[in-house]
């Protein structure tokens, strides 16, 4: 168990190295949200990421400005693709942000 566990955050890391160096900062706020969100029981194709995140922790975990996350997930609002709901942030459109994310790296 040992060894699995520490191939999974050899994984982890590979992928977040990856991240830092083939995308730019909104792509990385993008792959960070999912990364946190959980499938919405009620319809397949949302997440739900509860309890939102403070953005100065996603910003310290993408290398960025609590601002710069501010602007990305206001612009994800507005775009339909982020709800904002008391207690989650839900994602609306996973595949459309799962494609978004692998098409930056």
């Amino acid at each position: 168990q040992l060894l699995k566990h520490l191939v999974a955050r050899i994984r982890t890391l590979d992928q977040r190295i990856n991240e830092f160096s083939s995308m730019d900062v909104k792509h990385r706020i993008y792959a960070e949200l999912l990364r946190r969100s959980r499938p919405d029981p009620g319809d397949e194709r949302q997440a739900l990421v509860s309890p939102p995140p403070v953005h100065a922790d996603i910003a310290a975990r993408v290398s960025t400005r609590r601002e710069m996350v501010a602007r990305e997930l206001k612009s994800l609002e507005r775009s339909g693709l982020l709800a904002k709901r008391r207690g989650a942030f839900v994602l609306t459109n996973v595949p459309l942000l799962v494609q978004m994310v692998h098409d930056a790296t």
